[in-house]
């Protein structure tokens, strides 16, 4: 895996991609916490954002990979999508992980589900919220998550995965 030149990265704009919708999240490494993010945007609208984001040092994209299966037109669409992305954001500043990665760095087992891969991101996050999942908390008292759900969610396990990859010791495994 090649990994951008960048000393120190401060925001990573991560996005879990979709054929013709995607989720995302910018996330500040410093502070450790959720800057901005969107669970459910048109592919086009974020083309437009990648843009226009500003001190974002590295785009995190999941990457489709390949395991014997028929795919249809959807994956052919996604692929294309996260080339676009790539393009427009610098594809010297942007790294590709495979689910299968973010399965591994989160879970430590390549069956992992989604279930498995939010129950590991939830219990990276401080659990100061109220409700249920602290993490998220409730919009009364919300948590460092509130708001975040499905595929903004898979984005924040894309930064982990990347931060796991980047560093050693990561400051990932320290959060409680």
């Amino acid at each position: 895996m090649h990994i951008p030149a960048i000393s120190n990265p401060k925001r990573l704009l991560c996005i879990d991609p979709g054929p013709a919708r995607s989720g995302f999240v910018v996330y500040d490494e410093k502070g450790m916490r959720v800057v901005q993010f969107e669970h459910d945007i048109k592919n086009g609208t974020l083309l437009a954002l990648i843009k226009r984001f500003e001190n974002v040092d590295i785009l995190v994209l999941e990457m489709v990979g390949c395991y014997g299966m028929p795919v249809g037109r959807d994956i052919f669409d996604t692929v294309r999508w996260i080339g676009i992305f790539q393009h427009a954001f610098g594809m010297g500043r942007t790294v590709l992980h495979m689910r299968r990665d973010v399965k591994l760095a989160l879970c430590n087992n390549p069956n992992a589900n989604d279930s498995n891969i939010r129950t590991s991101v939830l219990g990276r996050f401080p659990q100061v919220g109220g409700g249920k999942t602290p993490a998220i908390g409730t919009k009364k008292q919300p948590g460092p998550l509130f708001g975040i759900k499905s595929h903004s969610m898979s984005a924040i396990a894309l930064a982990i995965t990347w931060r796991n990859n980047f560093e050693s010791e990561s400051p990932w495994k320290r959060i409680r």
